[in-house]
């Protein structure tokens, strides 16, 4: 039986800034302070391995009551889970980013709710943060997205399998759908998390094609997944992932990339043809990243 009821688990890597450092530790004060820190556990996987300097800098900053995750590999997002979902000693877990920021007061209302709930998944209310500095709250089912989504630990744990598959783009989309394979849901409007919608300053320059193959293989991956799980997923999921590669580095046209991507998806339900045919030519901008 697990001692704790969530986990919140963030992976770091060199772009941090001493903003999220400080909102760490202070979220852990907080636990602390309010009786907490017997019921929630602070973890950090820090993602920079080959950087042993700013590791070990980056290590004492942190509060000594802070779990921190060692390995001697620079392991991707679904690999770490893969390795380390023994360690997490809670109930449920929450995938975190450190820009991201989170409600204190809601807290309790969290706990409270995650303690009398046994479902695998539990999906929330947020605040997206945009580069305006605008705040807009949502409590739509968004499926499956690690940012609007607990876990459940155990079911992680039943799961972790469908984590192995090699993907190495695009994979805190993937994380949800491999772990939500033939999963219970919950929706809770509890909106203690502010998620940070700005994206980092990208380098857009191009790709030449090992790259593209590289971003592509990635995705066929998570296609072939959807195509063969789709079943065993919740019937309000849809295959938002397909919307990653809606871009002029990889693709001249629209239609050149739903022509690919048509190939590839094999799913019978004329429903979701036809919302892949309104997300690819009317709901989504080409991306920038």
């Amino acid at each position: 039986m697990k001692n704790k009821v969530l986990s919140f688990i963030y992976t770091i890597d060199e772009k941090i800034n001493l903003e999220e450092i400080t909102r760490i530790n202070f979220l852990q004060k907080y636990l602390e302070e309010n009786s907490l820190d017997n019921l929630v556990q602070v973890m950090i996987y820090v993602n920079s391995n080959k950087n042993i300097d700013f590791k070990n800098k980056i290590i004492k900053a942190f509060d000594k009551k802070i779990i921190i995750l060692k390995d001697q590999e620079n392991l991707k997002k679904a690999e770490f889970l893969y390795r380390y979902l023994q360690k997490i000693d809670s109930k449920y877990f929450k995938l975190i980013k450190a820009k991201d920021k989170i409600i204190f007061n809601w807290l309790k209302n969290l706990i409270y709710e995650l303690t009398n709930t046994n479902v695998d998944l539990v999906q929330h209310s947020f605040y997206k943060k945009y580069k305006s500095g605008e705040q807009k709250y949502n409590k739509k089912r968004l499926g499956l997205l690690t940012y609007n989504t607990i876990f459940k630990t155990q079911k992680a744990i039943e799961n972790k399998e469908n984590l192995l598959k090699g993907v190495k783009h695009f994979e805190f989309q993937y994380i949800g759908m491999a772990l939500g394979t033939d999963a219970s849901w919950k929706n809770i409007n509890i909106p203690y998390l502010i998620y940070n919608n700005i994206l980092d300053k990208i380098n857009k320059e191009k790709l030449n094609s090992k790259q593209k193959e590289k971003y592509w293989n990635s995705l066929l991956i998570i296609i072939n997944f959807y195509n063969k799980n789709y079943k065993n997923l919740d019937k309000s999921y849809k295959p938002i992932f397909v919307k990653y590669m809606l871009n002029k580095r990889f693709f001249s046209s629209r239609k050149n990339y739903y022509k690919k991507i048509k190939k590839e998806i094999k799913v019978k339900n004329l429903k979701i043809k036809l919302w892949i045919i309104y997300m690819i030519f009317f709901k989504f901008n080409w991306l920038n990243y």
